[in-house]
């Protein structure tokens, strides 16, 4: 992944107390690792969202073109085609990207937010009938409960919904197919010095090793993460790698890694956070 440009103005504190970074810096892990947004997503942002693009340039979410993704060894032979210029990522940690959305969201005349209400039940059609349908969904709130209707349903809660066993029970069908990692990933983050930028990187700043994988990634306002990812089972390394010193050490000692974190380039924000369940 190359590195990424700082578009947050110097004069702004990019993680002050009003900034969505520091207030969604109590989020839990792997809310806080970058994500990439990458250049179809973004052009399509910018077609139908142009503020929510500006509110996250303004949010400190970094971008990088085209060219810079281009590896050393073919960029004296790219020759740059009308239109790539706008083929721009936007990194950010989930936690800064999630919140500037939702202030532009809430922002939007004909959508309401409901900060205290819980979707706990599916509104449907008598079980036995095929296909179910939803009309919509019972909601829980410091007020009681109460049914909402609706055209569509959308439920967005993730891969642990509590909706999947209840549509099952109503007679719908559901095809699961997981696959486990075993995986573990130990994180680390950390914030560029003052006067530094990220190293200058093409594809991927990492290494692949026999018994695990490291990388590190640029997110927004100057933060970037260090991550390995080790073999579930492999308890020396991961007993190794909780050790912020120990961290810290094995980092140096990967050539793709060090430049990234050389104290004279950046300082880590604070300990080794640990974390697995990233099965398909």
């Amino acid at each position: 992944m190359p590195a990424a440009r700082n578009v947050s103005p110097a004069t702004k504190a990019p993680c002050s107390a009003k900034s969505p970074a520091a207030r969604a810096s109590t989020s839990p892990m792997p809310s806080l690792h970058p994500h990439f947004l990458m250049g179809r997503l973004r052009l399509l942002l910018e077609a139908r969202y142009p503020e929510l693009v500006a509110a996250l340039l303004e949010a400190g979410v970094g971008e990088n073109e085209l060219t810079d993704y281009v590896h050393p060894h073919f960029r004296v032979r790219y020759r740059q085609r009308p239109g790539d210029s706008r083929l721009r990522s936007l990194n950010s940690r989930r936690t800064t990207f999630e919140m500037t959305v939702r202030e532009h969201v809430e922002s939007l005349p004909e959508v309401t937010v409901r900060d205290d209400t819980r979707a706990v039940g599916l509104l449907t059609s008598e079980t036995g009938t095929v296909p179910v349908r939803v009309s919509g969904v019972v909601l829980e709130s410091s007020a009681g409960r109460e049914e909402f209707a609706a055209d569509a349903v959308i439920d967005a809660s993730g891969r642990f919904s509590k909706f999947s066993p209840e549509l099952e029970r109503l007679g719908v069908r559901m095809l699961t197919d997981q696959r486990d990692a075993n995986l573990v990933y130990l994180t680390r983050h950390y914030r560029l010095n003052d006067g530094c930028d990220f190293p200058r990187a093409s594809g991927l700043p990492g290494t692949i090793f026999p018994d695990f994988i490291l990388v590190a990634l640029p997110a927004d306002n100057r933060r970037f993460t260090v991550t390995f990812q080790v073999y579930n089972k492999d308890k020396t390394i991961i007993r190794a790698l909780r050790n912020p010193d120990h961290y810290q050490a094995m980092c140096m000692a990967v050539e793709a890694i060090r430049p990234w974190v050389d104290p004279a380039r950046s300082s880590p924000t604070g300990g080794v956070h640990g974390f697995g369940q990233m099965d398909s």
